[in-house]
């Protein structure tokens, strides 16, 4: 996700040593050829072998929260497992994605990796990434779309480590002031949008001082592909055809357009963002790893808190994702990075990750604890994080080529960038989002 842009009773996979005790071979007779007493028995415990050293390499990446969590994931299996060292890589680069697929292809590639929700089809499909049938790890208490982020297939390939719902991200103090009451979870589109007008504030010469919404992200795949199918329409069909080219589809791009047009909603390509932290705009949509640093910025100004999604009036759809990790192919001690995962996807790996307040469990037997839900305070609405999971839209590249993907996240920012410019409407838009993701398809063979 951009701005970024994650099992109950998981046993940690254990080394396994053994040895046998030795033993003297029974005498038939003293030497004297007087019958023996007996066999004699060695007493000497049999004691396993000490664990042999291993050493193993785990990219994240670059940014000092990354690796933050890392290292405390580290410090758990090492406590675990005393025998296994770990070096934690940040992957330095403009393009995570293309450094791990050159690392790869010269055989350096770590261990273990990162990797997000809408790269894993193109790994899986490339032979980068371990087939995790082999770690037997417990994922029945996964949030089951999250688990599916993580599969190409029908096998898994990334442990996903969060839970990433949208939700709405408020200023309660301005919505004090204008006497609008405040978003409760299963609100509606069209109350949100009532909200938004409300909150909105112009000087005389019709330039919005005050913004109902901040809308910098309307391109984002968890924001777009949401509203297209919330209206009716859909990207790609279950059957696998193109089915953006709809009115149903322009409905949900229009809805967007019209916020930024009528000036509820912020420009993305025309104005600075972070309206919400500014006290600038009311409202923002986004995921729960962006509190931590949202909170440092607003903390003093004003007070914020959380509400679900809208509910958009067709179908009741919140754009939702995660990312986690993989293992290497080609790794020389897959059962170490196995232990690495299975730990990262446990209880108590969990409650590590989560506890920075930025993260919302993968397990939902931990969808209520208090661990999470303290950062940045506990009187916040965390329930808004967790709220409706049967309603988690998922982005277009788990239904696309792996080498498609790419090419339709692309067309779908620049296009939306003509629709909120003016230059477009929303109906060509759908219409050259499918010709380019069709095009994309042929090409792609």
């Amino acid at each position: 996700m951009s701005h970024l842009n994650m099992v109950v009773g998981v046993a940690v996979v254990g080394l396994l040593g053994a040895a046998c005790g030795s033993a003297v071979a029974p005498s038939t007779s003293s030497p004297q050829g007087t019958p023996s007493a007996g066999p004699s028995v060695s007493l000497a415990p049999s004691v396993p072998p000490p664990a042999e050293a291993v050493s193993l390499r785990f990219a994240v990446l670059p940014d000092p929260g990354e690796e933050g969590n890392a290292k405390k994931f580290v410090e758990a299996l090492t406590q675990e497992h005393p025998n296994v060292s770990v070096t934690v890589e940040p992957q330095a680069g403009d393009d995570y994605s293309q450094k791990i697929t050159l690392q790869a292809a010269s055989n350096t590639l770590p261990d273990v990796f990162w990797i997000h929700d809408q790269g894993i089809k193109a790994f899986a499909e490339k032979g980068i990434t371990l087939d995790l049938a082999q770690c037997a790890v417990d994922t029945s208490d996964f949030y089951e779309s999250m688990l599916a982020l993580g599969q190409h297939q029908g096998r898994q390939y990334m442990l996903p480590r969060d839970y990433n719902h949208l939700v709405t991200m408020y200023n309660v103090d301005m919505f004090t002031k204008a006497g609008v009451p405040l978003p409760k979870d299963g609100w509606t589109w069209d109350e949100m949008v009532d909200a938004a007008r409300k909150l909105t504030i112009k000087d005389a010469n019709g330039k919005t001082t005050q913004y109902g919404i901040e809308g910098d992200n309307f391109s984002w795949w968890a924001i777009t592909v949401p509203a297209i199918r919330g209206f009716g329409g859909e990207v790609i069909s279950a059957a696998g055809d193109v089915a953006v080219d709809s009115d149903e589809a322009a409905k949900g791009i229009d809805a967007l357009y019209q916020l930024v047009k009528q000036g509820v909603a912020t420009n993305e390509f025309q104005s600075p963002t972070e309206f919400l932290e500014n006290g600038q705009a009311a409202m923002y949509f986004h995921v729960r790893p962006i509190v931590g640093a949202t909170n440092d910025v607003i903390a003093g100004k004003f007070k914020w808190d959380f509400a679900t999604f809208p509910k958009f009036p067709v179908k009741h759809v919140v754009g939702t994702g995660t990312s986690g990790y993989a293992i290497s192919a080609t790794t020389k001690h897959p059962e170490e990075a196995c232990q690495l995962l299975a730990l990262i996807g446990s209880e108590a790996g969990q409650k590590i990750f989560s506890s920075t307040g930025n993260a919302v469990p993968i397990l939902k037997s931990l969808a209520d604890d208090p661990g999470w839900r303290a950062v940045p305070d506990p009187s916040l609405n965390h329930d808004a994080f967790v709220e409706f999971p049967e309603a988690d839209s998922l982005p277009i590249e788990v239904q696309l080529p792996a080498a498609v993907g790419p090419l339709a996240d692309t067309a779908r920012t620049e296009l939306m960038e003509k629709v909120m410019l003016g230059q477009m409407t929303p109906r060509e838009m759908v219409k050259q989002w499918a010709e380019r993701i069709r095009q994309a398809i042929a090409d792609a063979g």
